[in-house]
């Protein structure tokens, strides 16, 4: 895969707001550069509510980065944030359906106004998918751009808050054949394999509807009502999904809790490093954020034990090759003193061997020749 492979997580963090906390790891994995950003903070002009979201670049890193630096001011100016904030003052009731659909707005008008003030300041042939998400008191609002992906686990089951933008699906192709493009290979014009992302104006026409360009950054929006059972909210690129079904996203990560006590950041880098292990070969992040549902085992380690194991075992295979020997191969070895062990068990296994070699001979010389016909 080339000399350039980097599999140590180059980013990590964790954050906590308010009873809900969560972490972030990244890896560049088997790409020659980064071209992942994310983003996570609280929004602003009202309380409990908090902004997720993983962007996905490709091309370069521009368009990806203007997203990351930015989004949090666009809340600030957006109107139709505060919109939003004005009516969820006004109502007692959280959960209105008008309130849910006006916070699903504001990530997609949020979204298609950074697109546009991008077009004169991307100098690269880069673009970015983006999944993001706002999480209320009573609501998770998904915004889907592209085939990064969003799930919840929620009483050990996958609730999918994304579904991949690919060129080769029905709506997706005819709008992008409505357009005046065409569908090669799986990619718009045999170039692109999204067919939602920031950025990517070569094959964007600016003039046309937003809604209507081959390329689009007009979001997807789904929406889940919060309960008791929802565990944690998993956002990641496909360096993950490529390798991982949502299913097993979902199954993998409550392993990870049951495992033992451990944080967000070194259960979201835990989930980087398999999907590095499980033979992903792009940039790799993944952002986790925990709800009341989920339940972790306080009386092991977690993640920090599974990272002396895997130590362990790699310094076994390493002293293995060393030795030359394939029966070591087959058992791994965690410490020297099972290494010990593991030699003196041989040593009485050979010297029983002979033992039985010699007892075997004696008897076959004894059944099949006398004493007159050995040689003098």
């Amino acid at each position: 895969m080339g000399n350039y492979i980097t599999n140590d997580v180059i980013s990590s963090t964790s954050f906590i707001f308010d009873n809900i906390k969560g972490g972030v790891a990244s890896m560049q994995g088997c790409r020659e550069t980064m071209e992942d950003a994310h983003a996570m903070f609280a929004l602003p002009y009202v309380e409990e509510h908090y902004f997720c979201g993983v962007f996905d670049g490709h091309g370069g890193t521009q368009v990806s980065t203007y997203i990351e630096k930015n989004i949090e001011e666009y809340f600030k100016n957006s109107p139709e944030w505060m919109e939003y904030v004005k009516l969820l003052k006004m109502l007692p009731e959280q959960s209105s359906s008008e309130l849910v659909k006006l916070c699903g707005n504001a990530i997609t008008q949020i979204l298609l106004k950074m697109d546009e003030d991008m077009v004169p300041l991307i100098y690269d042939e880069s673009g970015s998918t983006a999944i993001t998400a706002i999480i209320t008191p009573t609501h998770i609002i998904c915004g889907n751009v592209g085939d990064s992906r969003c799930v919840l686990g929620t009483n050990g089951k996958c609730v999918e808050m994304s579904f991949d933008h690919k060129p080769n699906n029905v709506e997706e192709s005819t709008r992008i054949h409505n357009a005046g493009g065409f569908v090669t290979d799986s990619r718009v014009d045999g170039a692109l394999a999204v067919s939602r992302a920031l950025g990517d104006f070569s094959l964007k026409d600016m003039k046309v509807d937003a809604y209507l360009r081959k390329v689009s950054a007009c979001a997807e929006i789904i929406v889940h009502e919060r309960n008791m059972n929802d565990e944690f909210l998993f956002l990641s690129c496909d360096g993950v999904t490529d390798v991982f079904t949502s299913q097993e996203i979902v199954d993998s990560t409550r392993k990870i809790f049951e495992s033992g006590k451990c944080n967000m950041q070194l259960t979201a880098e835990e989930m980087v490093d398999r999907a590095f292990d499980n033979r992903s070969t792009d940039n790799i992040s993944v952002m986790i954020v925990c709800f009341d549902g989920a339940k972790f085992n306080e009386e092991y380690d977690g993640v920090i034990e599974m990272r002396r194991i895997r130590h362990d075992n790699k310094e076994a295979t390493r002293l293995a090759k060393e030795d030359n020997s394939p029966e070591k191969n087959q058992i791994p070895i965690h410490d020297k003193a099972e290494q010990l062990i593991r030699n003196e068990i041989e040593k009485n296994a050979q010297e029983e061997a002979e033992k039985l070699a010699l007892e075997e001979a004696d008897k076959y010389i004894s059944e099949n020749f006398s004493i007159f016909d050995l040689p003098k």
